[in-house]
């Protein structure tokens, strides 16, 4: 693996003409593109999809945390949109975290948890076997 395979570059643009323009310019030499709230907010999946469709990897950092039900619809929709990558705010439990990689299993390939970026601590049902270590998910270059 090269260190730019290691690379996800946050488009944290309003639209998705100027993340496309971003990703455009940096294709071929980073490994992935971050799409997060600012831009899903104002362009819903116009960017995530363009991303998509040209084959580039897409981590949608939208956090999800909502009843497990809602969660796992969500998880569906973004494995449907062909991201690779989504997270959730492991804050939402157990249940919740189990329904996000039901519904993430029709596509994303992988699925992380806030516990460790965010510092949260799950006291009530603890995250065992569903997380896995943020330096598995971003080894140092």
């Amino acid at each position: 693996m090269l260190a730019r395979d290691k690379l996800i570059v946050a488009l944290d643009v309003s639209s998705a003409e100027a993340g496309a323009e971003l990703a455009m310019k940096l294709d071929g030499h980073v490994g992935a593109f971050k799409v997060g709230l600012e831009n899903f907010s104002a362009e819903g999946p116009v960017l995530a999809r363009f991303l998509t469709s040209r084959g580039a990897m897409v981590f949608l950092d939208l956090k999800f945390h909502d009843i497990p039900n809602t969660v796992r619809a969500a998880a569906r929709e973004a494995a449907a949109l062909g991201v690779a990558m989504l997270n959730v705010h492991a804050s939402g439990g157990r249940k919740m975290m189990e329904a996000a990689r039901e519904g993430a299993e029709q596509g994303a390939r992988q699925l992380s948890g806030g516990v460790a970026r965010y510092r949260l601590e799950v006291q009530k049902e603890p995250a065992r076997g569903l997380l896995r270590s943020l330096q598995d998910f971003a080894p140092p270059l």
